[in-house]
């Protein structure tokens, strides 16, 4: 589940989301959204193109085996 946060900063309030590896969350752009900053797909009710700002962490890489250079030969 992500981690929201909202803070306020010279009369502006800034939300923050903090997630997990392989994580993915829809961001709301038309600030119509029940959830705000979530995307609850209300959009879709309304007039405009506008949908969601899909963002998702990238899950953490395996480490790979490490190699050693081949010779010529």
């Amino acid at each position: 589940m992500p981690n929201i946060t909202s803070a306020e900063k010279n009369g502006h309030i800034g939300h923050f989301v903090k997630l997990q590896p392989g994580e993915k969350v829809l961001l709301c752009r038309c600030y119509k959204s029940a959830t705000f900053p979530l995307c609850d797909l209300v959009h879709q009710k309304h007039e405009g193109t506008f949908g969601p700002l899909v963002v998702e962490a990238l899950k953490e890489a395996e480490p790979q085996p490490t190699r050693q250079p081949s010779r010529p030969g």
